[in-house]
């Protein structure tokens, strides 16, 4: 069976790839465990690109993954061992990370783009935070996303659950740059920085990391844990699952 993330090394760059392009890349436990690893063993040597196989960057959470779960031990488990780890995992990388977002980047993966330093986006990248429609929400882009590109609209996208469009997404500020190739286009932003000293940039993510760390509100992460398990946000699961939704 082929990994669902899978990585390629260059000389000072790590490309990670979502690869369950079948379930626009929704992430599981195994595909969060792995992505915390990678993020973990190359922190300090090189710069990454996080990206997506086929027509999504990541759609999010696995739904039929937090539907099974049964009880609010296991729902903390993946909240707090598992996801948090991740989220930890970004916030101690010591170089630049980028986000090349190739299509749908929502829910999750849209929370990831957030934890990066820069994101670069396809001309039909779509961008949203729908939790809201399966009785959950969104703890990255309630508390990080509201310091960075504003409480109001964080509230509103998290609210409505809307779709953005990339150009719609760059005038918010969630994305940086639109580019044909995302990939190739985030490639050259790491190149350029290879002739910097590596403590020069440790010294820059160090104090970005920090600060995002502060803007990170855990209790909303244990909020998600408990939605998980309510009987209401079940039900909306459910129907997603059977596209009742």
């Amino acid at each position: 069976m082929a990994k669902k993330v899978i990585l390629s090394e260059e000389e000072r760059i790590v490309i990670i790839k979502f690869n369950k392009p079948d379930k626009l890349n929704a992430l599981d436990e195994e595909m969060w465990v792995d992505l915390a690893e990678i993020l973990e063993t190359y922190r300090e040597d090189k710069m990454a690109i996080i990206t997506g196989e086929g027509k999504a960057f990541s759609a999010g959470d696995d739904i039929k993954m937090m539907y099974e779960f049964k009880g609010l031990d296991e729902s903390e488990y993946f909240v707090t061992t598992i996801l948090k780890r991740a989220i930890r995992a970004f916030l101690d990388y010591r170089l630049p990370i980028f986000s090349a977002v190739n299509g749908y980047a929502v829910g999750g993966g849209c929370e990831i783009t957030l934890l990066t330093d820069m994101v670069i986006a396809s001309p039909n990248a779509v961008f949203g935070v729908p939790e809201i429609k399966i009785g959950l929400l969104p703890p990255v882009m309630l508390s990080l996303g509201g310091h960075m590109i504003g409480f109001k609209k964080a509230f509103e996208l998290s609210l409505s659950g809307r779709f953005l469009t990339a150009e719609e997404a760059r005038e918010i500020g969630l994305v940086d740059v639109i580019d044909d190739d995302p990939v190739g286009k985030a490639v050259e932003y790491a190149e350029e920085l290879w002739s910097i000293p590596k403590e020069t940039l440790y010294s820059y993510k160090d104090y970005v990391n920090s600060v995002k760390l502060k803007m990170l509100d855990d209790a909303l992460a244990d909020k998600l844990a408990l939605l998980m398990i309510n009987s209401e946000a079940k039900k909306l699961m459910e129907k997603f699952l059977k596209k009742e939704l």
